[in-house]
């Protein structure tokens, strides 16, 4: 009972924890902050600056949530840690016969049996009761004998039930201080990607500005910054004229100047961010042409031992370039089965988010989501 009521507190721990929510709710604020940020950097308006400050603060607001969420679940609460202590009490065998006990047992049924024997012909009425008191204790002593296997049985039973849930409990344990490992270093590593988007958003905002400042426009004393961290570039006064306005050129079908965040060779990254299935290997090639975007994906995902699913995804897909930010385009895979790929832009040029779906099929990965680096 003292086991079953520390797994119910350890469940109880468990469930008590941070919720997702928040930090889900952050890191969609910052994808719908703006998504055609990076467009927009080519001609920047007045109000760019603002623009990279909103999606700055929201990329700041998810890794601090996400943070939180995961440093309150780095460590093991004291419940967990008293339930990861706990040994499973294995029984204690005091009730089996001894190996002595034993051969007495055997030794005395043994000289009983041969004394009925060799009394069964005497007619005198005095041995003939001492032979039936020796039947009487010989019929006991098997009794006793059978009740001592059975229970023997029983012992080894026990014993071996014990055994199977002191290995699961010490397995449970492994994967928890993994999980708790697992998520320091996570949390970890997000404080330093935070640290690499408010560089990312710095560099944008004076990449724009410094490409749409005039010669003759002087720059105003002090420096803009991002998040509070970085030095901006130097913007123009209130007072003095704006830049002047580049001539709109003329653009082909779609947008072929979007075309290089999709186009080349990407692949997914040792310990890259991923929902849903694990990623193993990622080779994705994509090729524009006209305005016309083709593609093909080949990869292998973790799949649990002894489910018999298959690792192994491979598809081709094309479609028009589309103007907006995100590309959807149908895909197929080599034995017809039909689904779509979204290609979306990552915060930095050399990433690139993809998320596909496909038709049921039994054993086959049929929808996975997750982040690839340009080769």
């Amino acid at each position: 009972m003292r086991h079953i009521s520390t797994l119910l507190l350890f469940a109880t721990a468990l469930t008590a924890q941070t919720p997702r929510d928040a930090y889900r709710a952050a890191h969609q604020a910052w994808r719908q902050a703006d998504p055609l940020l990076e467009n927009k950097a080519g001609t920047p308006a007045p109000e760019f600056p603002v623009d990279v400050q909103r999606s700055a603060d929201a990329a700041k607001s998810f890794a601090t949530a996400r943070t939180a969420f995961l440093a309150s679940n780095a460590e093991l609460s004291p419940a967990q840690q008293q339930w990861a202590a706990e040994t499973i009490v294995r029984p204690q065998l005091l009730l089996a016969a001894s190996a002595e006990e034993q051969r007495m047992l055997a030794n005395a049924t043994q000289f009983l049996s041969t004394a009925v024997t060799n009394f069964a012909a005497v007619r005198d009425p005095a041995i003939q009761q001492v032979r039936q008191a020796m039947e009487r204790e010989r019929a006991a002593i098997a009794a006793l004998t059978e009740a001592m296997s059975a229970r023997r049985k029983s012992l080894d039973e026990a014993t071996g039930a014990d055994q199977d849930a002191a290995r699961a409990h010490d397995a449970a344990v492994k994967a928890l201080l993994a999980g708790s490992t697992a998520r320091a270093q996570i949390t970890d590593q997000l404080r330093r990607e935070a640290a690499g988007w408010e560089t990312y958003y710095n560099l944008l905002l004076e990449g724009a500005t410094l490409g749409s400042r005039t010669s003759s426009t002087p720059a105003r004393a002090g420096t803009a910054t991002v998040a509070g961290n970085l030095p901006g570039p130097n913007l123009p006064g209130p007072n003095l004229p704006a830049p002047a306005k580049p001539a709109a050129q003329p653009r082909s079908q779609g947008n072929p100047s979007a075309a290089a965040r999709f186009t080349g060779a990407w692949m997914y990254a040792p310990r890259g961010a991923f929902f849903g299935a694990q990623p193993e290997t990622i080779d994705l090639n994509v090729s524009e042409e006209n305005g016309r975007v083709t593609g093909t994906l080949r990869g292998r995902f973790v799949v649990p031992a002894g489910s018999g699913g298959d690792p192994a995804v491979q598809f081709t897909f094309s479609g028009e370039l589309q103007t907006t930010r995100n590309q959807t385009f149908p895909l197929q895979t080599a034995d017809g089965t039909a689904g779509t790929v979204e290609l979306i832009p990552g915060g930095a040029f050399n990433l690139l988010e993809v998320n596909f779906q496909m038709a049921a099929r039994t054993n086959k990965i049929r929808t996975a989501n997750f982040v690839l680096v340009k080769k």
